[in-house]
């Protein structure tokens, strides 16, 4: 498996995920990212606070967010107008080595049950004259694919740049202002038990791959019901998920 090394600058430190439990680096610091794994091999593991990559290396995360997945066009955002190759490319030359992708409960309940929600505000071609985003074609070369389909894709173009990604809950509804909703639960049919199944159903479609790492479970919820609910039952509704996708990270490890 390839590697290669870069220098991240400090601007960028403003944008950085560390789980060493030390404030960002301001001056340049040095960080070991996958070239291109096609193995499957490249798994991270926590030992404290910190984490390593499957030589030993210690890794340090430097993120950036990517909506769309969580809005009412469920790809996504700016593939209107550019090309998903071209923005890794860039992403992955500032140093960035992981994306975080919102996303709505609502969409990945449409995968699981089979009926992916439609795509919008997304551009592909595969004319030679104006290529763009050719891989998320449908076969006649100027539609989109289905939604689950380019959340495939982008994961598979993530793990060719180099560049881990992780997904979080932003909102149970499709919709492009769902962050200011403070529940996990409540709209599009979403329960705390679709909740539950639907990220356990994405944990296992992703176990075997080593570029989705981690689970951001609801964005800032938040709220006076939440803390109610909290004191009553989320916790023991935590545990149950935290559970269940340990044991998919046990099942995954023994595979290595």
């Amino acid at each position: 498996m390839k590697k290669f090394t870069r220098s991240v600058a400090a601007l960028v430190s403003a944008a950085a995920m560390t789980l060493t439990g030390a404030a960002p680096c301001l001056s340049q610091t040095t960080m070991t990212a996958n070239a291109v794994d096609t193995n499957n091999d490249d798994w991270l593991h926590a030992e404290g606070s910190r984490l390593y990559d499957m030589n030993g290396n210690e890794v340090w995360l430097t993120g950036a967010n990517w909506f769309g997945f969580n809005c009412g066009e469920n790809v996504p955002h700016y593939l209107w107008s550019a090309d998903a190759d071209d923005c890794l490319t860039e992403i992955a030359d500032r140093g960035i080595n992981i994306i975080r992708f919102p996303i709505s409960t609502e969409l990945i309940v449409s995968w699981m049950n089979g009926k992916p929600n439609e795509v919008g505000s997304f551009s592909c071609n595969t004319d030679p004259s104006f290529t763009i985003n050719a891989d998320f074609c449908a076969e006649d070369g100027k539609s989109p694919k289905d939604s689950m389909q380019i959340f495939d894709i982008m994961m598979k173009k993530c793990k060719e740049h180099g560049i881990k990604a992780f997904i979080d809950i932003h909102s149970p509804d499709a919709n492009n202002s769902g962050h200011n909703y403070n529940l996990w639960y409540g709209k599009a049919g979403v329960t705390t038990d679709v909740w539950i199944d639907s990220l356990v159903w994405l944990a296992d479609k992703y176990k075997n791959d080593d570029t989705l790492i981690g689970y951001d479970l609801k964005n800032e919820p938040h709220g006076k019901v939440l803390r109610a609910r909290l004191l009553l039952s989320g916790t023991v509704q935590l545990t149950r998920i935290t559970g269940l996708m340990l044991l998919q990270s046990a099942q995954r490890l023994s595979l290595m």
